[in-house]
């Protein structure tokens, strides 16, 4: 074991263990999870992150949009990320390797339709490369108390290309109304 803290153990081609970092093996990941951060409350990667590592799963979080709380506040800073981080951080996971034994893909709250575009891209691909890979989408796009909270164009961005990717869905009453543009009876 690495007696330093900050390099981890290394494993040489050859068998032979040393600390190195020029030889990295890829961080297997189960989980690519595509949401939202927040500085205050639970939701997005606040949330999925911790229950999927709870559940032993290994997880990398994709933030979509860093905001310092949910928009039920009076207040909200932050936004989406830039695409062009968006779009890299995406590549990165796979140019590291890490994807080989990919489970899923979560995807909740979008910045922008760019960032739509982009996830649409990539997870296409994802789905070529891994037999099984399961895409849920929570399509955070607001809730019965303060209406859309999110870029309007993306409810078509759901509805022309997200959803056609989706093994499962989690929309609240609000956001399957507009994704269907069917009356959702409220109880």
């Amino acid at each position: 074991m690495s007696t330093h803290p900050y390099v981890p153990d290394m494993y040489l081609d050859d068998g032979s263990h040393t600390p190195s970092l020029s030889t990295p093996r890829p961080l297997a990941l189960d989980v690519v999870s595509v949401q939202s951060q927040v500085v205050y409350g639970r939701v997005g990667n606040n949330v999925a992150v911790p229950a999927l590592e709870a559940l032993a799963f290994s997880v990398a979080a994709v933030p979509t949009v860093v905001f310092s709380n949910t928009p039920h506040y009076p207040t909200l800073h932050g936004g989406a990320l830039p695409i062009e981080w968006f779009e890299g951080y995406l590549q990165d996971l796979s140019a590291r390797g890490a994807l080989c034994s990919l489970r899923a893909i979560l995807v909740g709250c979008l910045g922008n339709p760019q960032q739509a575009d982009a996830l649409v891209r990539w997870a296409r691909t994802r789905l070529k490369e891994c037999a099984g890979l399961r895409i849920v989408i929570d399509p955070v796009m607001g809730d019965h108390d303060h209406g859309i909270h999110v870029d309007p164009s993306l409810v078509d961005a759901y509805r022309r290309d997200l959803l056609s990717l989706a093994d499962g869905l989690t929309p609240n009453g609000f956001e399957l109304a507009h994704l269907t543009g069917l009356s959702v009876e409220r109880y």
